[in-house]
């Protein structure tokens, strides 16, 4: 699978620390009840970057993400599905740099997400939510180049990779994986 997606992030440089924020949105493939669909994801992240050597990084974070995506159920009715996750990303960054104000870097770790909301609109108005959904747990990684543009604001473009492997949800029919392979404008 190929998705898109763009990613801008905004990041406040200290001695030994970075705080960025950065908003998103793009595609994922998901999985629910014996179907197969691309969702539109966006999102937003609050993360920091603590440094542990002169270019390795620990990047710890919080991040609200939403999945939206249609399809048929079996009496031919339209549904809007929307679901919310909220992730905590734990990964290790390293920077390689290539010039006066530019870095190449990869990042790789675990991001667990707590599946707190879902939300069912069929096309006669007849509304499903769900609360309190399950957990995941998926592993990211991300090869890319950051460039400097002004003191605190920083462009990244790259390649972002996720996938689920541990799902843990109350009911089997609310289980919902997604796995993306994303390029970064």
């Amino acid at each position: 699978s190929f998705v898109l997606s763009s990613q801008f992030s905004y990041c406040q440089q200290y001695p030994r620390s970075a705080l960025r924020t950065t908003g998103y949105f793009g595609y994922s493939i998901g999985e629910k009840s014996n179907l197969k669909k691309i969702m539109l994801s966006s999102g937003s992240a609050l993360s920091v970057e603590k440094k542990i050597e002169t270019t390795l990084y620990i990047n710890l974070g919080v991040d609200i993400s939403s999945l939206k995506f249609s399809y048929y159920d079996s009496g031919f009715n339209s549904i809007f599905s929307t679901n919310y996750l909220l992730l905590f990303p734990v990964s290790l960054k390293k920077y390689y740099r290539v010039g006066r104000k530019s870095d190449l870097f990869w990042d790789f770790g675990l991001a667990p997400a707590y599946y707190f909301y879902s939300n069912e609109l069929t096309n006669n108005g007849i509304s499903t939510t769900k609360r309190n959904i399950g957990i995941k747990i998926g592993v990211v990684g991300k090869l890319g180049f950051k460039s400097q543009l002004t003191n605190t604001i920083y462009f990244d473009v790259g390649f972002n990779s996720y996938n689920d492997f541990v799902v843990l949800y109350k009911a089997k029919e609310n289980r919902l994986t997604s796995r993306s392979n994303t390029l970064m404008i």
